[in-house]
């Protein structure tokens, strides 16, 4: 008499379901005998692992990615020997039929990564982020290994790592960028599972210029650069601005911008200024700086 057990009611996120054959003789088993299975309207099967020698054989299927089967795998009879021998110490071939258990509660949930977005949290990288990067991966679920690019349009080796996915989002922080060059930097993330499945690589982007260290002011007026009324300085030398009579943020040439009534709008930031100084911007209109020495 041959007897399958199975594990009721568990959701597999595992990589592998075992099965356990208890037999009335002991057996001595040849080669990998095996179960054939439904998963999904999928045919797999669970191959012999250990038992020989017992009256307690272990079959198990090893998952793979892609498979899903929501309402319980299912095993058919009989065993298949699939090229090796089950027989009894003495010679006689086991019976191979079996009683298929209830495996309505075995699930299986291996479907490949997707659904994901991908953002940096700034808008640009200056000198004063550009060792302190971060970005954001949007995703639902946990245990996943998040695979992550960043290169630059300027060339350069790409900085590369990974890290494991949280519920709802995961934040990668500290990321030191400094050894690429300025451009366009191009994030790129991929999820991987357990079992090998890989989902499709989704992007972002960001412009990098990691400006002169004699910077005087670098105010890129990125909305995560602003705060209230303060335009944060981002060359290191914390210069804020004052945005002044309500001047507001706005998408600009590169990154954010900043837009005035053209009445009494302005923003006052003090830096210090020596015999000269260089002073470069984007404007869609007619923009005045006036300086007080």
């Amino acid at each position: 008499m041959m007897i399958i057990s199975s594990p009721i009611n568990f959701a597999y996120s595992a990589t592998s379901i075992p099965f356990t054959i208890n037999i009335d003789d002991t057996v001595i088993v040849t080669g990998t005998p095996r179960i054939q299975m439904d998963i999904g309207g999928v045919t797999r099967y669970a191959n012999y692992t250990t038992g020989s020698g017992t009256n307690v054989l272990i079959f198990s299927y090893q998952i793979v990615s892609g498979d899903v089967d929501a309402d319980g795998v299912t095993l058919i009879t009989p065993i298949q020997l699939n090229g090796g021998t089950i027989k009894d110490i003495n010679g006689n071939d086991a019976s191979l039929a079996f009683i298929p258990p209830n495996t309505s509660g075995v699930t299986v949930n291996a479907a490949v990564p997707s659904g994901y977005t991908v953002a940096f949290a700034a808008d640009t990288v200056t000198n004063t982020n550009k060792n302190a990067l971060s970005f954001t991966l949007t995703y639902p679920k946990a245990s996943k290994t998040l695979n992550y690019s960043i290169s630059s349009s300027g060339g350069g080796a790409p900085i590369t790592g990974t890290a494991t996915t949280t519920v709802t989002s995961t934040t990668v922080s500290s990321i030191d960028v400094t050894s690429l060059p300025d451009g366009l930097l191009t994030l790129s993330v991929f999820l991987s599972d357990s079992v090998g499945g890989t989902g499709v690589t989704v992007t972002d982007t960001i412009p990098m210029a990691v400006l002169d260290a004699t910077l005087l002011g670098h105010w890129t007026f990125d909305a995560g650069d602003i705060s209230g009324a303060i335009a944060f300085d981002r060359s290191g030398l914390v210069i804020n601005g004052t945005l002044t009579n309500g001047p507001t943020q706005v998408l600009g040439v590169i990154g954010g911008a900043i837009n005035f009534d053209g009445t009494d709008d302005f923003v006052q930031a003090s830096p210090v200024i020596g015999a000269s100084a260089t002073f470069s911007y984007w404007a869609t209109k007619h923009v005045s700086f006036i300086i007080y020495l």
